[in-house]
């Protein structure tokens, strides 16, 4: 059978995991394939308590193990133990109550405050605010822009191009992209100082490889950005802005950048679109067509260079700390009749 990229990457890294479980106690060669039901609980066991992986990634990982189990001509009787099932089951159950931290979008006013707290000279600091008003503008998932396990970085050299006012980016995976075929994003320059264009052409000139194979965003060393030194330079600029440091996360982007469309006055069908929103994903197979992506440019650039506007888009944090967590965006009442040129 043949697997696809994704699950071959996935059942590798579930596979390290374990032979580095069998090592760390000293589980003899032999003893390690097949399993007994015993040890594969308290493997399941330590990746949820110890390490806090998901239910999912225990699931998926155990899955690895199966496969090599097979492969190696064994039984597949211990995955099948009632307690390892029931202990899956209670896994699922726990992350269903654990409620999701609570992150507030980062908007279009935001960032253009952020952005005087940007050291310009400093090759991290310019490659990561390039990243973030990518990952803003584009509405991207953190994982499609910078290294994030199990799949490393996936937004290469090669993936961009680059055009007098424009920028396209190609995204071999994505989530929403169950097959991988891949998917292109345009975005537009908006000419300020949170113009993405500019930060990309800026991150991109000064990246130590420039090979079309290397990742877009480059440590000095020409190692991929990860997703732990976003999160950690989102931080950090909200320090110095002074927001909240522990409402605003990676996924604050995309919020964000939904949350600022919603209230320059485009519609809710338009915003899915644009962030490929899985509830519709029939809509990635709709063309998006150039003019509604120039127009997001326009009305961003003008509402950055707006100071009286509030960082949250006209919105109190009560109104966010109360929407659910399930939602991306908090959508408010709002007419798309004043969006001119509909």
């Amino acid at each position: 059978m043949a697997w696809k990229a994704g699950t071959l990457r996935c059942y590798s890294t579930g596979e390290k995991l374990y032979a580095k479980y069998c090592d760390d106690n000293h589980r003899p060669e032999g003893e390690r394939y097949p399993p007994s039901p015993m040890w594969l609980l308290r493997f399941a066991t330590y990746m949820f308590t110890t390490l806090k992986k998901s239910a999912g990634v225990v699931s998926t990982t155990l899955s690895a193990v199966r496969s090599l189990t097979v492969a190696m001509g064994g039984s597949v009787d211990p995955f099948e133990a009632p307690n390892l099932k029931l202990a899956l089951r209670s896994m699922r159950t726990l992350r269903k109550a654990k409620k999701r931290p609570k992150r507030l979008p980062i908007t279009i006013w935001a960032l253009a405050r952020m952005k005087g707290h940007v050291i310009g000279k400093d090759h991290k600091e310019t490659v990561l605010f390039a990243a973030i008003l990518l990952g803003f503008h584009c509405l991207l998932r953190a994982s499609e822009f910078v290294s994030k396990d199990p799949y490393g970085a996936t937004l290469l050299r090669k993936h961009i191009t680059i055009d007098d006012d424009k920028v396209s980016i190609h995204l071999a995976r994505s989530k929403t992209d169950s097959y991988d075929e891949g998917i292109t994003i345009t975005t537009y320059a908006t000419n300020n100082g949170v113009c993405p264009l500019a930060w990309l052409n800026l991150a991109m000139s000064t990246a130590p490889n420039q090979h079309p194979e290397a990742p877009v965003f480059q440590r000095s060393n020409g190692d991929a950005m990860t997703y732990q030194d976003l999160q950690r330079y989102l931080a950090l600029l909200c320090k110095r802005a002074g927001l909240c440091t522990q409402s605003f996360k990676t996924h604050s982007l995309r919020i964000g950048g939904a949350t600022s469309l919603m209230s320059l006055g485009f519609t809710r069908e338009e915003i899915m679109e644009l962030g490929r929103w899985k509830s519709d994903s029939y809509r990635l197979y709709i063309h998006h067509p150039e003019r509604l992506r120039v127009h997001v440019a326009a009305r961003l650039k003008k509402a950055a260079e707006d100071s009286s506007a509030p960082v949250f888009c006209g919105m109190s944090l009560k109104a966010f700390s109360v929407t659910s967590a399930s939602t991306f965006v908090p959508f408010p009442t709002r007419s798309s009749a004043s969006v001119p040129g509909r």
